[in-house]
């Protein structure tokens, strides 16, 4: 706890300076509109790693980092747990974050820089957090760096564990921005998984604006999107989720890191359940059950 703490006060210092537009935040739509016999609740994070994610290291050093940032991830978890959720999504590359590269749009510059991030979707990621979804019997999507044995690239994903701590699926962002090319491939196509509130669809950042990721998922008809983001512009993000739930017809779930922020949960009507942008935490929305 004492970790989030002093996490919020630094980005909420670090976003005053950056120029943000305040808003009025809604963390949580009135839950007495949802009983828990017809919705399921779900929590969304804002968040990243206080340290720019270092380079020219060893596979080592990588893991040490990466396991900090899985630990602080797992802090907040709990505190969904805690608020009665039972799905968590994580911001993009959640696990690893992002180099100070500006000159590399703030990406890694290389598959050889990258390489000692990446791991196999069995890998330590999944190892820890089946632990942690286990325990406290929730669906987490967590973003990272994926290395395919079969692969010259990576993959920008996300992997949904079960609240048996199974490992159910995993997507691979297909609409690549900016300096990803140099390190990251392309994905291939949708992904979805049966939860408790229906068909569940998965996307990352950038995804969001693609024509054809959208008519993907329009035409699956899903019963809600999860998109994991690390946003590149202020104060945007939201309208993108808000549009994108009207296009679909479906609930938006959007996560993001909170240095271009903006998160929470919209529904399929583009209203808001939930809206955050000052705060580094949790936002909160409800799916309805199927």
């Amino acid at each position: 706890m004492k970790y989030l703490l002093l996490t919020t006060l630094f980005m909420s210092i670090q976003n005053l300076y950056a120029g943000l537009t305040p808003i009025q935040e809604i963390f949580s739509p009135d839950e007495s509109m949802y009983p828990t016999d017809q919705y399921q609740k779900v929590a969304v994070l804002q968040w990243a790693n206080t340290q720019d994610t270092p380079i020219e290291v060893n596979s080592a050093e990588a893991e040490r980092f990466k396991q900090r940032n899985r630990e602080a991830i797992a802090e907040y978890a709990e505190e969904a747990n805690l608020q009665g959720a039972t799905l968590l999504v994580t911001p993009e590359m959640a696990v690893v974050g992002y180099p100070s590269q500006p000159e590399f749009d703030d990406n890694f510059a290389s598959v050889t820089q990258a390489d000692p991030y990446a791991e196999d979707k069995n890998g330590p990621t999944f190892q820890y957090f089946s632990k942690i979804a286990q325990k406290l019997k929730m669906y987490l999507h967590i973003g990272f760096l994926e290395k395919v044995k079969s692969e010259r690239k990576f993959f920008n994903s996300v992997m949904v564990i079960s609240p048996k701590g199974n490992l159910i699926a995993t997507y691979h962002k297909q609409n690549l921005f900016g300096g990803e090319s140099m390190y990251i491939k392309e994905g291939n196509g949708p992904i979805t998984y049966q939860g408790p509130a229906g068909e569940i669809g998965l996307g990352v950042c950038a995804d969001i604006y693609d024509s054809t990721f959208l008519n993907q998922y329009r035409q699956l008809k899903v019963d809600a999107l999860s998109l994991s983001s690390s946003w590149t512009v202020h104060n945007s993000a939201y309208s993108y989720y808000v549009s994108a739930a009207k296009y679909l017809n479906t609930f938006i779930m959007g996560s993001n890191h909170n240095y271009f922020p903006d998160a929470g949960v919209v529904n399929a009507d583009g209203t808001i359940q939930s809206h955050i942008r000052q705060t580094t935490g949790l936002a909160f929305g409800f799916l309805q059950l199927k």
